[in-house]
């Protein structure tokens, strides 16, 4: 290694410790520096009279923290919060004094944004409101679901008259695939607004309700062949040459021990008396006691008739 190597490598390393050096420095300043930080909090309203309601109050309140920036980094916002005091609060909208609750530190400052927040009260209003049952998920395919009510009917909303006057019903969900026969599910009540909009300050008393619904096993379906009953007869020289029935088999539901008894359903008895001609008829069928139909509950019989010659032997 030459000697003028050397040296500049010698010099390269004094500039680089210089700008270490100076780089720590700027740090160092930095971190001494005083900053603000900025942060919210919640806000708890207390001593909130019966009589009153509180008409979309603030939930949280600006804080500023004053601090050196080395202390701001490690600095805990979830320590604190704030609330007012509503003991003496009147009807109306008024700005009230913030009270801030949290740890004291020596080095750091922390001081509310606004001291005061303004604050709407209502006089309290209690109305009563039916509880309707909203219905969804998809059943078993082995129950059979007829509705369901509430217990109680009814639940009292209480809070202030301009978020009462907005509720357009109070609802419970039913998930009608989580259902099984005997059970009576409780569940959270919800107040919907006609407007869609927030109702988080209107109370229900109860806050849940059981539903009851009616819930039973499906019953078994049979598909059976469906047949004409005359009575009657055309007249001399006519017969009836066939028939048609539309359609000729339908399906039923019942008790299995019912369906099993069954082997053909009947329509109403189809006059054929003083018939010359073909001719349609639709006819109700006629169901045996405990047996019902799935959708279809008449038909259409075609009777065909031919006149008959008498010469003919």
């Amino acid at each position: 290694m030459t000697r003028r190597t050397a040296v500049e490598r010698f010099g390269l390393i004094v500039f680089s410790a210089v700008l270490a050096v100076l780089l720590w420095l700027q740090v160092s300043a930095l971190d001494d520096q005083v900053v603000q930080q900025s942060f919210r909090v919640p806000l708890q309203l207390r001593g909130l009279p019966e009589s009153l309601a509180a008409v979309n109050p603030p939930l949280e309140v600006d804080v500023v923290a004053e601090g050196r920036a080395s202390l701001l980094r490690d600095f805990e916002t979830d320590a604190y919060s704030a609330n007012v005091d509503l003991r003496s609060a009147k009807q109306g909208e008024q700005r009230l004094r913030v009270n801030l609750s949290g740890p004291t530190l020596q080095a750091i400052t922390v001081v509310l944004k606004s001291p005061t927040a303004l604050i709407n009260l209502s006089a309290v209003v209690r109305k009563s409101f039916p509880v309707t049952v909203a219905e969804r998920g998809r059943l078993a395919s082995d129950l059979e679901y007829g509705g369901a009510v509430t217990e109680p009917e009814h639940v009292t909303l209480s809070g202030p008259a301009s978020l009462l006057a907005r509720v357009r019903e109070v609802r419970v969900f039913l998930d009608l695939s989580k259902l099984r026969t005997g059970e009576t599910p409780v569940q959270p009540v919800e107040i919907v607004a006609t407007d869609g909009g927030n109702l988080s300050e209107v109370r229900a008393e109860p806050g849940t309700v059981t539903i009851r619904p009616r819930v039973a096993a499906a019953p078994a379906t049979l598909n059976v062949l469906v047949a004409p009953r005359w009575k009657g007869n055309p007249p001399f020289g006519y017969q009836v040459d066939g028939f048609e029935v539309v359609p000729n088999q339908i399906t039923i539901s019942g008790e299995v021990r019912v369906l099993t008894a069954v082997q053909t359903l009947w329509t109403e008895a189809i006059d054929l008396s003083g018939l010359r001609q073909s001719k349609s008829f639709t006819v109700p069928i006629q169901f045996p006691s405990g047996i019902r139909p799935t959708e279809v509950r008449e038909v259409r019989v075609n009777v065909r008739i031919n006149r008959v010659d008498p010469a003919t032997p």
